[in-house]
Parts: C-alpha cells; sequence; structure tokens
C-alpha cells in the first residue's frame, strides 16, 4: 500500500499490537505443538530501503523485483514472527508498506483486525492497550470440545457422507498438478459499486439468503459453466469464536476451520431455488462443523486410496458479517491506497476472497495460472461478474435456469464456429450408398479381419431384407427390431430398413430378455431382423440375415409420401434414471450431419472408418453413413474383441484406418495401446470425439504423433475435434459443434 508514515511511530505501533495478539508470536513445532514468543525478538523489525536517489524508471524496476520476491515467500513455520513489514521510501512524502502474513496466524477476518488495530494504535500511541484472548486459552478450549456431544455428533455426520461426498471441480486443466516445478499465483478481482451491491443483497435478502450463500451459489453456478460438473464440492472456511473472552470478536489470530460444501448443479431448478437449496446445506454442515474439513480430507484420503483421490483445491471464503460493521476489507487502506495483493495456499488451485470495502463488492480470485487452459481464469471470473451484475440489476434473472456467461469474444469465436447455414441435402438416408454401390460394386464397403463385403454384395443383401420388410407390410415410420450382435448383419439391417422406408430400433443382443422385449414392444415392432437366431414369444415375425441370398434383389421403390422428415431410427436411452425412452430422429439430421463432415473433413472413397461404436450408441450413425454415402468402407471389429484396443490396433495397421469416431475414453485406450505397442497407426488422419467430456490433455497428447513441425513420426495429417454433447436445434447444416483443436 502506499502513502506517507512516521517509520518509528508505525514500528512502536506494531509492536503494540504484536505485544497484545500472541497468535501473532506463534511458531509451529515439527511435532505438531504451537509454542508463543515473548520479548521483542518475537515482533517483526521493519524493513526500510530508501529509493529516493533512484529515478522513477529505476524505482519501478526495482519495485517489481521486491513483488516477485515477497509475493510468493513462504516464512518458516518454526520461527515467530509469521508477519514481514517492509517500507520502500520514493519520495519525502511516499512510501510504500509492503506487508506479508501467514494464515497460520492470522485468518480473513483477523486480517481486517490486525490492519484496524495496527492504524489505532499509529493514531494513538498512548492509548490505554486492552488485554486480548491469550491463544492458547482458545486452543485449550478446541481441545476441550473435541470429546463433547457437539464433535461426535459432527464426526458421525461426516464420516456417514465421506463415500457419496462429490468430488472437487472437474475444470479442464492445462497439465497435471504433479508437472508443476513450482506454483505462482495471480490475482484477478470481481468488483460490484455501493449501488449494485445494495441491490443485489436486497435481492437475495428478500429469498431468504445471505450474502456469503448468495455469493457462494454464484460462484458454483460460474465454476460449472467452465466445466466444474453438475455435482463438486468446495472448500470453504467457518469462523469458530467459542466465548472464551469478552473480547474473542477482537482477537487476532487464526480462528477458521475448513468446511466441505457440496454444490449440484441441478438445472430443472431456477436459480434462486438451487441457492436456497445450497444455503441449506452449507447451515446443516456449519452445524456439523466440529469435524473439520481437514479432518475430513484425512477420512476421505484413507477411504480414497491417498491424497490425490481426496484433495479439493477449491476454495471459496467470506469475510464478510462480521459482528462489527468497522470490520471489513476497508480496513486494508486504512494506511493508504492498496496497490498490489495476492493470496497463495499449498494444495489449492483457485482461491475465491470475498469482502466489502467502502461499501463495494470485492472479491479476489487468487489462481495458478500454470495450471489452467489459457486464459480460462480471465474468463471465468468474467463470467462470474457478468452472473453477480445480472443478478443485482433483473429480478427475473433468479428464475433462470442457466446463464450466457461468456465474454464477448468466446461467444463470437463461437458465433462463427455455429454460422453453418446452408441449403439442406434433399437425398433420404440410404440413396447415396444405393447409388455408389451401383458405381462401384466392387469396391470394399465392410472390412473384419476375415471378410471383406463390397458395395455390390451388401446392396444385395439390403435389399433382399428390405423387400421381406415390405412383404410383411411394414410402413413409414413403422420400427423394426435389429436384435444382433456386432457383425456386417448390422450395417445390412440399418441399410435394409431405411431403404424399405422404415425406421430401425437397434437392440443390443447381448441386453437381457426382459430389457429387449420391453424395447421391442414398447417400439410396437412387428418384424425384426437378426444375426443370432433370435426368435420370437409372440406375433413378430423375425429374417435371419445370416442366411444365404440367392437370385439378385431389386431396392424397392420409396413409399408415397415419403420425406427427409420421415422417422429414421430411435435409441434408447440407459434407463438409469427411470424408464428407458426412445428418442427419435429424422432422415433430415442425420444427412445433415452427414453431409456437413463430408465437406468439412474431406471425406472420400479412399478413407476407412474405423467402426468402434456400437451400433445401439448414436455415434455409429455417422460411421455407416459417413462411410457409405462417400464410397468409404467401415472396418468392424470382431464381436468377441470388440473392447479389445489391441485388436482396434490390428485393424488399423491392417485397413490403414484413417477416420476414428468414438467416445474420448475409446481414443485415449487407443492412444494408450499404441504408446505401449510402439504402434502408431500410420493412416490415422482424423479423430471425432464426442458423447463425453474432452479430457484437455488428450488432444495434445495425439499431436505427438503428428507429422508437421516438432511431430514425432511420419503420419498423414492429423485432426482432433470435439463433437459437443447432443446439440441444440440449429438453423441449417451441421448441428453438432466443432471445436478445432488448430486449424486444419
Amino acid at each position: 500500500m502506499e502513502g506517507d508514515w512516521d517509520l518509528d511511530r508505525l514500528q512502536s505501533s506494531l509492536d503494540t499490537v504484536v505485544a497484545a495478539h500472541s497468535a501473532l508470536r506463534s511458531r509451529f513445532l515439527s511435532d505438531e505443538r504451537q509454542a508463543t514468543e515473548h520479548g521483542e525478538a518475537a515482533s517483526p523489525r521493519i524493513g526500510v530501503l530508501d529509493l529516493r536517489a533512484h529515478s522513477p524508471r529505476q524505482q519501478e524496476l526495482i519495485r517489481t523485483e521486491l513483488r516477485e520476491m515477497r509475493s510468493h515467500q513462504v516464512l518458516p513455520a518454526d520461527q515467530a514472527p509469521l508477519l514481514t513489514v517492509d517500507a520502500t521510501i520514493l519520495d519525502d512524502d511516499k512510501t510504500v508498506l509492503h506487508v506479508g502474513h501467514d494464515g497460520l496466524v492470522m485468518d480473513g477476518i483477523s486480517m481486517f483486525l490486525f490492519f484496524r488495530a495496527w492504524w489505532h494504535a499509529y493514531q494513538n500511541p498512548t492509548a490505554e492497550v486492552h488485554e486480548e484472548l491469550p491463544y492458547e486459552d482458545y486452543l485449550a478450549a478446541l481441545e476441550a470440545a473435541r470429546d463433547r456431544a457437539p464433535a461426535r455428533r459432527s464426526r458421525d455426520y461426516w464420516t456417514a457422507r465421506a463415500d457419496d461426498l462429490a468430488p472437487h471441480p472437474d475444470l479442464p486443466l492445462r497439465t497435471s498438478p504433479a508437472a508443476l516445478s513450482g506454483t505462482r499465483f495471480t490475482q484477478r478481482e470481481v468488483r460490484l459499486d455501493p449501488t449494485a451491491w445494495t441491490a443485489l443483497k436486497e435481492r437475495a435478502a428478500g429469498r431468504g439468503l445471505t450474502p456469503s450463500a448468495l455469493l457462494l451459489a454464484a460462484y458454483a453456478e460460474t465454476l460449472a459453466t467452465w466445466g466444474a460438473g453438475e455435482r463438486f464440492t468446495l472448500t470453504t472456511t467457518v469462523a469458530n469464536r467459542p466465548p472464551v473472552h469478552p473480547r474473542v470478536f477482537e482477537a487476532i489470530g487464526q480462528f477458521s476451520d475448513t468446511l466441505l460444501v457440496e454444490a449440484e448443479i441441478d438445472r430443472s431448478l431456477p436459480f434462486a431455488a438451487r441457492a436456497q437449496a445450497l444455503q441449506t446445506r452449507l447451515h446443516t454442515d456449519i452445524d456439523h462443523r466440529h469435524f473439520s474439513g481437514i479432518e475430513v480430507l484425512k477420512e476421505l484420503a484413507r477411504r480414497r486410496g491417498g491424497i490425490a483421490a481426496a484433495r479439493m483445491p477449491y476454495t471459496f471464503n467470506s469475510a464478510i458479517g462480521h459482528v462489527s460493521s468497522e470490520v471489513d476489507g476497508s480496513a486494508l487502506e486504512l494506511f493508504g491506497k492498496e496497490v498490489f495483493s495476492v493470496s497463495q495456499t499449498p494444495q489449492v488451485w483457485l482461491n475465491a476472497f470475498a469482502m466489502e470495502q467502502h461499501g463495494e463488492l470485492v472479491v479476489q480470485l487468487d489462481g495458478i495460472d500454470e495450471l489452467f487452459c489459457e486464459g480460462l481464469l480471465d474468463d471465468l471470473a468474467h463470467g462470474y461478474r457478468t452472473l453477480l451484475r445480472l443478478l443485482a440489476d433483473e429480478d427475473a434473472a433468479w428464475q433462470h435456469h442457466s446463464f450466457d456467461l461468456l465474454p464477448p469474444a468466446q461467444r463470437a469465436r463461437r458465433a462463427a464456429a455455429n454460422d453453418t447455414a446452408v441449403e439442406l441435402p434433399e437425398e433420404m438416408l440410404g440413396d447415396a450408398f444405393a447409388a455408389q454401390a451401383a458405381r462401384t460394386p466392387a469396391a470394399p464397403a465392410i472390412l473384419t479381419a476375415d471378410r471383406t463385403v463390397s458395395y455390390g454384395e451388401l446392396l444385395h443383401r439390403a435389399a433382399t431384407a428390405a423387400t421381406w420388410l415390405r412383404e410383411q407390410g411394414v410402413g413409414r415410420g413403422e420400427l423394426v427390431g435389429l436384435v444382433m450382435r456386432r457383425g456386417p448383419e448390422q450395417i445390412v439391417g440399418i441399410l435394409a430398413t431405411v431403404l424399405a422406408g422404415a425406421a430401425y430400433l437397434p437392440v443390443d443382443a447381448g441386453l437381457p430378455t426382459a430389457r429387449q422385449e420391453y424395447m421391442l414392444t414398447d417400439g410396437r415392432v412387428r418384424c425384426v431382423l437378426t444375426n443370432t437366431g433370435w426368435t420370437s414369444t409372440g406375433s413378430m415375425a423375425a429374417f435371419d440375415l445370416t442366411r444365404p441370398c440367392s437370385g439378385r434383389a431389386e431396392l424397392p421403390d420409396r413409399l408415397p409420401g415419403s420425406g427427409l422428415d420421415d422417422l429414421a431410427y430411435v435409441l434408447y436411452t440407459s434407463g438409469t434414471t427411470g424408464a428407458p425412452k426412445g428418442v427419435m430422429v429424422t432422415h433430415r439430421n442425420v444427412a445433415n450431419v452427414v453431409a456437413d463432415c463430408r465437406d468439412r473433413f474431406g471425406i472420400t472413397a479412399e478413407d476407412r472408418f474405423m467402426a468402434v461404436s456400437a451400433f445401439n450408441f448414436d455415434l455409429s450413425v455417422w460411421d455407416v453413413f459417413g462411410a457409405l454415402s462417400a464410397g468409404a468402407a467401415l472396418v468392424m471389429p470382431d464381436h468377441d474383441r470388440a473392447a479389445d484396443p489391441a485388436h482396434w490396433l490390428e485393424l488399423c495397421w491392417l485397413y490403414q484406418v484413417s477416420v476414428w469416431n468414438s467416445v474420448p475414453a475409446i481414443v485415449g485406450l487407443l492412444h494408450d495401446q499404441a504408446r505401449a505397442d510402439g504402434d502408431v497407426p500410420p493412416g490415422l488422419r482424423l479423430v471425432m470425439m464426442s458423447g463425453d467430456r474432452l479430457p484437455p490433455a488428450l488432444p495434445a497428447q495425439l499431436r505427438l504423433h503428428d507429422p508437421r513441425p516438432g511431430g514425432r513420426l511420419p503420419r498423414r495429417p492429423h485432426r482432433d475435434h470435439d463433437l459437443e454433447h447432443p446439440p441444440p436445434r440449429r438453423r441449417g447444416r451441421g448441428r453438432h459443434r466443432v471445436h478445432p483443436v488448430r486449424p486444419p
């Protein structure tokens, strides 16, 4: 902070405060004991650096060096005091005061109390010094409380919750925390002016929310926007000042305990309801604060196999709401304007510290830039500020289920990436395949470890099954069950169904019989195509796709009235949240994606698609129609080795697989197998991932094998793309969002 002071009086007033508050004279021994020092040696000496003889430019350089050094100094815990004060004299009336203090001896509220007490002692050197709380009395009270009923109830509460406690926020990281050689924190500030802050508090109070609970809920909402997940745990602190002394609320020391708080972002509820639920959980947790967050983390580490699985490195701390209105962040500027601040905490990646200062709200976000993707913390701070301002300005915002918190530049990039409106294709699914088969009947369509199915053979087999379906009276939009295990017959069944004008319902033959029957019955299926010898116990007709096809089958004509809005397929959900539900997809939706990806990624007849995704998973849809509409070939794993990465790798080499489309976890398995074997597929040029979150490190790992400058192995051009989750309905082509890892 900058100002002009009498340094001798500054020193004597500092001595007065340190002498009165024994916690400031604490040191911590290796056997976990805490000792209190006495005498002048326990008070910090103010170091003085006189730069009046230096030019302003030289002064600035020296100040930068000092800040670089002092901002991340760690004082020896076994030496008192854990407090440093230095003064840099810039001019006769301008000095910079540098203050560093360790959280072991001073929590957030105590920081305000410290600067207030120091200022009062500086202003009134002869004022009476009050008898303050001896810190050892406080520690003795805590120890005595450990065997009392509240502590036992708290221990039972947290141990009962330990197994189900959510992990920390899963924000994308640039690198592993273990890979960091050192950690440096950078601070960002989120501020609301007094008018906006007052309005926000009033709106929160009207909904029964305290300011701290509202800020915590908004922080959780912001973290979720940047990928934290729907359910995660934050570390916070709770003041613990039992009535052991008349001036306990004036005492300076470490009077806070850590507390773990689980946040759930349930988008089915409006923000106000989510915030109220979080506050209720917070109050329940506070009622059980006598088993601290540190103790809970130890229990988690024991149950989850180590510290790494138990860490909770995202923290939120609020110093709002002291019993005295004089105790807030304004105390930090009693001596002069604060020009720099940063906090650092071991095992913490991002810390939020909320306070009031001169009537404003100030939230300091201290994070490790090297750990996070470039720009993420800046964007997150922007999003948090945006959300708080929205909640302060608009009463209706409290009923929103989600918020657009993206910074303008990021929103513009996404808008550009999603500006994909073009004329939609007018082809029904299967038409492009049939035309391709007529042009190149001998070209390979399906490749397995021991078999090749040509386009001509595939069309013949599909036409045979389609003709049978028509003979059964199958009509537009009617579901045809495909009860199958993995194999070329799955592709035959898909094509036969759409070419007959019906819609296919894939049913994994490995599912329990009851589940199969539920899907077929719920889908009102009359006809089933199978490769397993499946027979119906009811009135459903079945056609065995493994039987030989004789003669030459002709494709039936399209049914009258057929169009792109006809149903193409139905996929059933897993049913984990109740009865499975069928998701209905039209020809137009699939044709849209197929055309977009074909043009975007330059799909040609030379490509080989790895058909690794199960046919009852939606990623298989693009594999089938994306490949066969362009004259490319599908490479299918054997059904009994479908989950074997070594088998995938063999097929990639055997058939020069060039396109891979799967969930990220499957790509990770392939990558790990290739690294273990030292055997990277030479033809792979395009990796598409969707259906789950993309691990931030995975594209970088894949790029290690890129043939461009800096790559490791000679290969064809390689691109990584993330097709994010089921897309929103959009105009034009490409109802998926594609985020290239780098330009093609």
